[in-house]
């Protein structure tokens, strides 16, 4: 072959492939098109399988661009957050950030703003203000009015979801002075802020009530009159904001939700019929599914609501969203008492919600199904449904699956009834098979079980009210079953419904269980009255009858079971049993402090520091507040236990929160306070009082980490919430968080024997006696006085 003719032959061959390779590349991107504008398609049919389906499909082709890839990556984002996973949506949103971020894309912002929301959405209310911090930063680097709004919106969502309520309600301020007039995003934010100003109302009305309760009654006007304020102003913004809303061609979307929210605070039903009517316009999607469920709980028939929103969740694979909608039917049935129908519905909604491993749904089911199996007298299926609710809370516990706010845990309605119940049933079972007089007979491992529930149930509480779960994380669960020390008796108490419990733990490893014979709430209304008359010295024992009555109740039944050189015991209380001082009940003529020293504790197996530092500081404030009077006594107090263990003392205008802060960096083994603290039902409304400011219970435990030693801390004016049962378990929580035991007084006492007290004491404690019989022997040294003057004063131990 000639050298002309190999050259044209390779000239040929490379016009075809140049040719075939740009016909292939034009047949490529005519593919893309036209799947991606089918997926579009499939997409607002409100389809989001197929549609995901056929954008995945799409990254078969190698050849796409990274533009191409961040589009489709943004649409199945879209699509998942429609579906009911926005784990999954959060992942392609952030794959399409990171596109765009290589590509230098504008929209970098408004996928940031889109990841905000989400992670709200799934309780990551944190990384949502992060990066709505960012993203306002960027707008105000740029001049981009328009993402202002937006960031702020997700930013003060967060804020909400952490229970910051004024700084949620502040920043969605700022965000309505920036939203644009008569836009959607106007009206979200109107009612992101009518939701957090009705939240913010409920939280001061339930502070209002406390402070009643306590004697408070200025504060208790205050607070009302702040929560009307609230109540007012949300009723006026939700309300205009439905007439700004109708005219503006607002989406379906968001002119139901503004007339729901509208309709909730007025009662007004023409919004509800505004708001159906505006329904058969939204497609078939998620989103039209959970209006049809908040519509159901406005209706008398909830039932074709609630079987709507499951055939459109059950069309789009939304595994979720119908394990809520089941779930509902089969609470409808319960109601009705159609019970067999009612099973069967929720345990469906249980397979459901195991296909997402959804625990915030797939608990509320096994809850529900285990009282429905208890109705029907299937014990054990109902055993093994509520065992299975808890294990699902267990995942709860460090990782939210939801925290949106149509969804959110109430830890008190909503998780602990489920642990009640289960003790219930499983100690009311027994007790009717097995009960000898008052005595439950149980082997040891029904008991192990009964108290591993009740620690459980106290973690619950201890959740609810610090609104984490660190403490979990921290407990050093033992291997081995830690027997008491000798001379030591633990005795648990479970206040249910119907019943009450006390489990009596001995230093052999041995229990034994017993019947209270009366239920929690009469047994409370004894402790109530009981706690007043302590309170009282005009009468000067008025005490006395209630003393006797709760030791036949609490404690007589134990004692014959008692080891003869038994000197202490352990409390381990439940309820209002936690606010009350056991040290003031009385045998016949004698206080229970004379027989035994006696401590506190929550029964969990905590990590405590070993050390026997006596380095100490101690702090105090004798001036009075706005709100609190003086206490002339603390400067005497406070000079003793400085004296008494040569340690440094901060006193009035020294006692500042930044020497406070800085002290706490140093390595004290007893930090001792003497300021007016409340301890109430969380920690938002948990403080105590320094010179310039107060200190509120979260910042107060960082601050305690701080001092690696820490083994004591003593607070002697605090005050507890006396009708609220989460009081005590704060001050018991924050020694549990910090790995130190606590003193502190269940009230206040402005009197010179406090000082007297705290003086014996640190003496006594000096001697290398136990912190325990320390305080022991400070109260008999005042047994002459009052009650008042010396029982408030308890130890809580690790």
């Amino acid at each position: 072959m000639s050298r002309k003719r190999q050259l044209l032959i390779l000239i040929i061959i490379s016009f075809l492939f140049d040719f075939f390779q740009s016909s292939l590349s034009v047949k490529a991107e005519e593919n893309y098109q036209n799947k991606e504008q089918l997926a579009q398609t499939l997409y607002w049919q409100g389809n989001f399988p197929d549609a995901i389906r056929l954008w995945k499909s799409l990254f078969i082709d190698k050849s796409l661009t990274k533009q191409q890839q961040a589009e489709i990556h943004f649409y199945l984002g879209a699509a998942y957050r429609q579906m009911g996973q926005p784990s999954s949506s959060i992942h392609h949103l952030k794959q399409t950030l990171d596109l765009y971020e290589q590509l230098g894309d504008q929209r970098v912002s408004q996928i940031q703003v889109e990841l905000a929301n989400l992670l709200n959405e799934i309780g990551h209310a944190r990384e949502a203000i992060t990066m709505g911090r960012e993203v306002l930063e960027i707008s105000e680097r740029t001049g981009n009015v328009q993402l202002a709004p937006l960031a702020l919106n997700a930013i003060a969502t967060g804020f909400l979801l952490q229970g910051e309520l004024d700084d949620a309600i502040s920043t969605y301020l700022q965000a309505q002075k920036l939203a644009p007039i008569q836009t959607e995003v106007l009206f979200k934010i109107n009612n992101n802020l009518g939701t957090a100003l009705r939240r913010r109302q409920r939280f001061l009305t339930h502070q209002a009530s406390l402070a009643k309760s306590e004697g408070y009654d200025e504060e208790s006007s205050r607070l009302t009159l702040l929560a009307e304020q609230d109540q007012q102003e949300a009723t006026t913004l939700l309300i205009n904001n439905v007439a700004l809303m109708e005219s503006f061609n607002a989406s379906d979307l968001t002119a139901i939700k503004t007339y729901l929210n509208a309709y909730q605070i007025s009662s007004n039903h023409q919004y509800l019929v505004q708001a159906e009517n505006r329904l058969s316009a939204i497609p078939s999607s998620r989103s039209k599914a959970e209006i049809l469920m908040t519509l159901a709980q406005e209706k008398d028939d909830p039932l074709p609501y609630l079987e709507q929103a499951n055939t459109i969740a059950k069309t789009h694979n939304d595994s979720r969203t119908q394990s809520f909608a089941l779930g509902r039917i089969g609470l409808y049935y319960e109601r009705q008492q159609q019970y067999p129908l009612a099973l069967n519905f929720s345990q469906k909604a249980q397979l459901m919600a195991q296909v997402g491993n959804d625990y915030d749904s797939l608990y509320r089911w096994q809850w529900q199904s285990g009282r429905l199996y208890q109705i029907l007298g299937q014990s054990e299926n109902a055993k093994a449904a509520y065992r299975g609710a808890i294990a699902s809370l267990q995942k709860l516990r460090h990782e939210i699956a939801t925290a949106n706010l149509d969804f959110q845990l109430d830890i008190i309605e909503e998780v602990q009834p489920i642990y009640r119940e289960l003790l219930s049933l499983l100690l009311k079972e027994s007790d009717v098979s097995k009960r000898n007089s008052t005595e439950i007979k149980l082997n040891h491992q029904q008991i192990r079980e009964i108290l591993e529930i009740r620690n459980q149930l106290v973690l619950s509480g201890l959740q609810g009210f610090f609104g984490d779960a660190c403490l979990e994380l921290q407990q050093a669960r033992p291997k081995t079953e830690e027997q008491l020390s000798s001379g030591t008796a633990k005795i648990h108490y479970l206040l249910l419904k119907e019943d009450s419990y006390q489990i009596l733990e001995l230093p052999d490893g041995s229990f034994r269980v017993f019947s209270l014979a009366i239920s929690k709430a009469d047994l409370e209304a004894k402790l109530m009255k009981w706690r007043e008359m302590l309170l009282t010295s005009r009468i000067p024992k008025a005490y006395e009858p209630l003393s006797k009555e709760l030791y036949n109740i609490l404690l007589e039944r134990l004692i014959p079971f008692l080891p003869p050189k038994t000197k202490r015991l352990v409390f381990v209380g439940d309820g209002l049993l936690r606010n009350v001082p056991l040290a003031a009940l009385m045998d016949k003529d004698k206080f229970l402090i004379q027989k035994y020293a006696i401590a506190y504790s929550l029964g969990l197996p905590i990590a405590v520091k070993q050390n026997n530092s006596k380095n100490s500081v101690a702090f105090g404030l004798s001036l009075g507040t706005e709100y609190f009077p003086p206490l002339p006594f603390v400067p005497q107090e406070i000079t003793s236990v400085s004296d008494l263990l040569q340690g440094r003392k901060f006193l009035d205008n020294k006692f500042t929160k930044k020497n406070f802060s800085e002290q706490m960096q140093e390595k004290y083994g007893i930090v001792h306070i003497a300021t007016h603290a409340m301890f109430a039902g969380s920690a938002q409304e948990t403080y105590f009082q320094v010179f310039d400011s107060l200190i509120f219970l979260g910042e107060l435990e960082n601050l305690l980490r701080k001092s690696e030693e820490l083994q004591l801390l003593f607070l002697s004016a605090c005050k507890t919430a006396a009708g609220n049962e989460r009081s005590v378990l704060g001050l018991a929580g924050v020694g549990a968080r910090v790995g130190a035991n606590v003193v502190a007084s269940l009230w206040s006492v402005r009197d010179e024997s406090t000082s007297y007290l705290v003086a014996d004491f640190y003496s006594s404690l000096e001697g290398e006696t136990s912190q325990v019989e320390s305080l022991r022997q400070a109260q008999l040294n005042l047994l002459d006085s009052h009650p008042k003057f010396w029982a408030s004063f308890i130890l809580i131990t690790q």
